[in-house]
């Protein structure tokens, strides 16, 4: 991470600049009262989804597809699927067939950078935003989120991020959209050697009015000449899935790495703060050694936390419950995902194991804004090699 940034300086001749207020950390919770969550329910369920649709990737020839990283709610119960080694985004329908595709690599009209995240609009208009997950940074990236109507003809631009810029370094690194609500989270990198100031922001974007308001925003300094590699510079604590926005307009997100803590924002603007006792996980050689290999430099170097972080998901359901995922629980077997389902009084309701039987130990769960869920196998994660898993993509829904 160190070397990239070592690059920036001696590639920018433009040094951005902005006032003060726009790089002074913003923290509401910092106001709002605690509710206490119990340390542990007697309630534990396994939820089995039910499959709705199915593709074999490594059979599917015309679309070809290559890797899924990301999917989100489309229209009529269409599932966008976000392919960011094609750049290009593939509309599936309640069949699990796959109706078109959007989304063409290039740099004119209609053409799109790369594909990272996706949304659509009521009226049909679908939204490609490229991006990257932390550490790393982009040159030249805008944050934009590029519209394309049904022709995939250009159809608008909103920046996730705000005003990029002359010299933009400005990448998005998570996305939900739900009732026309974008709840973005974007890092931007303002160079004025000897330091480099690093804004991870979470935005709220009207897609009705493109207006954009910053919930929260962290703040980050670094010392150009300092190349010791630092877990935590490359840490995000908005990313990663630890922020998320319910059909009301509400937000929680993760507040702080170490703690079990969450912050749920009210559509007025006050909030609370949901928190718990917390046992930390601590990191084997293995789980550093795996901390360790996006950051670059030496890993003798490093300066790596010895914990685990507390929250590792936090996801909005029905009836204004939140299901928060922590580091350390221990999956049941069969079970892809454990969450801890709580109540916005802070009452922890029940654990939820999530049972997809045969799947592979390698798979990795999203839960879409709507509750439906999808099934990657054969993948990896987002940064990893893809295992010997036949590629697959599923779609499961819980009743």
């Amino acid at each position: 991470m160190r070397l990239v940034f070592v690059f920036i300086i001696f590639h920018l001749f433009t040094v951005v600049k902005l006032s003060h207020a726009e790089v002074l950390p913003i923290e509401p919770h910092r106001e709002w009262p605690t509710r206490q969550v119990a340390p542990s329910s007697p309630n534990v369920e396994t939820l089995t989804p039910e499959l709705l649709w199915r593709i074999d990737c490594a059979a599917q020839v015309d679309p070809l597809i290559g890797r899924l990283t990301a999917a989100a709610p489309g229209l009529n119960g269409n599932v966008l699927l976000v392919d960011r080694q094609m750049s290009q985004v593939l509309v599936v329908n309640s069949d699990g067939v796959i109706e078109r595709v959007v989304g063409q690599k290039g740099e004119g009209p209609g053409e799109i950078s790369g594909a990272y995240r996706a949304l659509q609009l009521a009226d049909g208009r679908i939204g490609i935003v490229n991006g990257i997950a932390a550490p790393y940074t982009m040159f030249g990236a805008r944050g934009d989120i590029v519209f394309l109507d049904k022709q995939s003809d250009p159809a608008g631009v909103l920046f996730a991020g705000g005003d990029p810029g002359s010299m933009p370094i400005c990448s998005v690194r998570d996305m939900r959209f739900i009732e026309g609500k974008i709840l973005s989270i974007t890092t931007r990198s303002l160079v004025s050697p000897p330091t480099i100031t690093l804004l991870l922001e979470m935005s709220l974007l009207d897609t009705s009015s493109d207006e954009r308001k910053v919930i929260a925003r962290n703040v980050k300094l670094m010392d150009i000449n300092d190349y010791t590699p630092r877990e935590s510079d490359a840490f995000e604590l908005f990313s990663g899935g630890r922020s998320d926005i319910d059909k009301s307009g509400r937000i929680a997100w993760a507040v702080e790495r170490d703690n079990w803590a969450v912050a749920v924002r009210e559509i007025d603007g006050t909030g609370f703060i949901l928190q718990r006792e917390w046992s930390p996980v601590e990191r084997t050689e293995e789980m550093k050694d795996k901390a360790f290999e996006p950051l670059g430099g030496r890993r003798k170097d490093a300066q790596l936390f010895d914990y685990e972080p507390a929250i590792k998901r936090i996801r909005w359901q029905a009836g204004g419950k939140l299901w928060i995922e922590h580091y350390g629980a221990e999956l049941i077997p069969g079970s892809v995902a454990c969450f801890d389902e709580v109540s916005v009084e802070g009452e922890l309701l029940r654990r939820v194991y999530i049972t997809i039987p045969d799947a592979a130990s390698s798979s990795r769960l999203d839960v879409l804004e709507d509750g439906r869920m999808v099934l990657y196998e054969g993948f990896g994660s987002s940064d990893e090699e893809n295992d010997d898993t036949i590629p697959s993509v599923s779609l499961y829904i819980t009743n």
